[in-house]
């Protein structure tokens, strides 16, 4: 009698669209691994990154005046790698990058010969290459948040192990870099802030950031002139290199003699 009161109740709560009921002489499947073990969390991405890749609308860049009495610097558009054609644009005058909400950012590149060294950070956020041009070169970072932004940071940048803060070093003898001197910029969530530029550094030649020890403290070396021996292409490999460490002061950051780096205090 019990089986059967059962059975009755199944029948009315399948004709009802119910769920959860089985005949009294059917088994219940044991459940599956898959099905008691939660899916992987998926890795976090940019709230405002666009879900595939677009490519840069040219012809919504500014028109550029023309330049007077000077000859272009190449016969045609600056090549993109493989990391920035996705993103990326270019025609004789200008660098295109799409931003992270689908819209396009223009570059002036009329005073750029070549680029070298692109980059895209695996977060898809910043767009990195260097430059050269007649008698200058430097190094731009461009950030695809917001309306998108580009920064001279002289040399490729280094990132903080948190990546909220980039630092960046270029000093030459010619004075041709876009930088010269010491920068340190903060990640916002859209936009970079600067939070230190030194210009008066030591002149040192082939000055680098060798890490960042943490959050606040750098290590940079350099090498003085007359330890360099000048030839053609010059190597700095091997020679002795003065070192220094960066760390934050009340509003800037300070810049001082370190030989052990920033374990010393």
């Amino acid at each position: 009698m019990k089986q059967m009161i059962l059975t009755a109740a199944c029948g009315l709560a399948l004709i009802s669209g119910a769920a959860g009921c089985k005949p009294a002489d059917e088994p219940v499947a044991p459940a599956s691994p898959a099905a008691t073990t939660a899916a992987p969390a998926k890795p976090a991405v940019l709230a405002s990154a666009s879900p595939t890749p677009v490519r840069p609308d040219l012809s919504q860049c500014e028109t550029l005046p023309a330049g007077e009495n000077e000859e272009p610097l190449r016969t045609k558009p600056l090549k993109l790698a493989p990391a920035l054609a996705a993103i990326g644009a270019t025609d004789m005058d200008r660098i295109a990058v799409t931003t992270l909400t689908g819209k396009t950012f223009c570059l002036d590149a009329r005073f750029v010969g070549s680029i070298s060294d692109q980059s895209v950070t695996p977060d898809g956020r910043f767009v990195l290459f260097g430059w050269n041009g007649y008698e200058a070169y430097g190094f731009k970072l461009i950030d695809r948040t917001g309306k998108g932004d580009a920064f001279d940071v002289g040399a490729k940048p280094v990132f903080s192990p948190s990546r909220k803060l980039i630092a960046s070093v270029e000093l030459s003898e010619s004075g041709f870099g876009e930088l010269s001197g010491f920068e340190v910029l903060a990640v916002n969530p859209t936009g970079l802030e600067l939070k230190a530029r030194l210009e008066d550094i030591p002149p040192l030649e082939d000055w680098r950031i060798d890490r960042w020890a943490g959050e606040s403290c750098i290590e940079l070396s350099g090498i003085p002139a007359e330890r360099v021996v000048q030839t053609e292409h010059t190597q700095y490999k091997g020679i002795a290199r003065d070192r220094y460490a960066a760390r934050p002061s009340a509003d800037s950051w300070t810049l001082k003699p370190a030989p052990e780096g920033c374990a010393a205090s």
